[in-house]
Parts: C-alpha cells; structure tokens; sequence
C-alpha cells in the first residue's frame, strides 16, 4: 500500500504539467486562464516545498494550508470574474471570512482551525459552483456549453471541493489517532488533485481550441 500511495503522490505533484504545457500556447491569455496557470504554478511549488521539508523532518503542513487557502483565493477570483453583480459580493465576502479565518486561526492557534478553515472554504465553493451552475442554466450563453473553459473549472472545484470537504472535517482525528488511516485518506485526495488538474487541463485545452 505505500507503493501504491507514493506512487499516486508522485503522480498527484506532477500532473499540473499538463495544463501550464497547453497554457503556454495559447495567446492573448484572458484574466482566468493567467488565474488558473498560476494555480497550477503554485501547485508544483507548493508540492516541492513540503517534498523538501518532510525529507528533512520539518514539519511541512502549515504549506499546505497556506496553499488551500491560496488556491480557494484564486478560484473565487475566477468565479468573480464569471459570474453577475449581484454575486460578486457573496464571492467577496466568503474570500475575506476565509482570509480572517485564517489569521485568527494562527493568531491563537487553534489545533483545528484548519480544518475548520478548509471546512469553510469547501462549502463556500460549492455554494459558488451551484450559482454558477444555476445562472448558466437560466441564461444558456450556448448550447455548445462544454466549449466554454470556466464550465470545466466549475466541474473542477465541484468534484474537488465536495470529495474533499469529508476528509478535511475528520483530518484532526485521524492524524491525532490513527496516522495509517490518516495516510490513506490523503491518499484519496491525491486522487481528488489528480482529478482536479485533469479537469483544469482540459479547461485551458477548450479556452487553446476557442482560439484557433
């Protein structure tokens, strides 16, 4: 089973590649494919950081809570520019209640405030991909609605937030009592990364064959 999940971990940090490689030709980038191109950026960096600290024992998680936080920023900016007015505000008030939730968090330092952060910013962004979702049904820009890049990094979040918002309550937990279980529920996130990029791959791929 360690074979198995180091295996999907390697796999997990590596496949960002594949949307920054389609993302670096498509031209005239617009303000969401720069967004979702730094996340992935971030991704690999992220990734390596707490690669390089865990091989040297030093504790590497608060990078990737630095990270969930910053990637949760960086799809509301998205979903910001994609959705209408009068759901810009919502956007704007979950990003700041996840940035205050954060520093609070590391203010008085809260043994769960991660997950509960991580908790918080799983179904902030699901209630954003259903708004997405519904405003799209209701205004149907085309029929051709799977030729439109942000659909696919709608379906991203969607299958990444609500996989992972399960494991993010019950994190404490197992990393307290149960290290093994521990390991293998980040292995089933890994999956959930892997799932993720695909789709971000695939959104960065429609927005290179819109321009040709």
């Amino acid at each position: 089973m360690d074979n198995n999940i180091f295996v999907l971990a390697i796999v997990s940090a590596l496949s960002p590649i594949i949307g920054l490689t389609i993302g670096l030709f498509i031209r005239n980038r617009t303000r969401s494919v720069k967004f979702l191109m730094t996340l992935l950026f971030l991704t690999i960096i992220a990734d390596i950081l707490m690669y390089v600290l865990g091989r040297k024992s030093i504790p590497n998680l608060f990078i990737g809570n630095i990270f969930l936080l910053a990637q949760f920023l960086i799809l509301m900016s998205i979903f910001y520019d994609a959705l209408k007015k009068k759901h810009k505000k919502l956007i704007l008030m979950v990003s700041i209640a996840a940035i205050t939730l954060k520093i609070y968090g590391s203010i008085i330092g809260l043994s769960d405030h991660n997950s509960l952060l991580s908790t918080f910013t799983s179904i902030s962004a699901l209630i954003v991909c259903m708004l997405y979702f519904y405003r799209t049904l209701q205004d149907l820009p085309t029929m051709e609605i799977h030729k439109d890049p942000t659909i696919w990094i709608v379906i991203a979040a969607l299958v990444y937030y609500s996989g992972t918002i399960f494991l993010f309550i019950v994190s404490n937990y197992f990393l307290k009592f149960d290290v093994s279980m521990h390991a293998v529920l980040w292995a089933f996130h890994n999956v959930l990364n892997i799932v993720k990029n695909i789709l971000f791959a695939t959104a960065l791929w429609r927005s290179l064959l819109n321009r040709i």
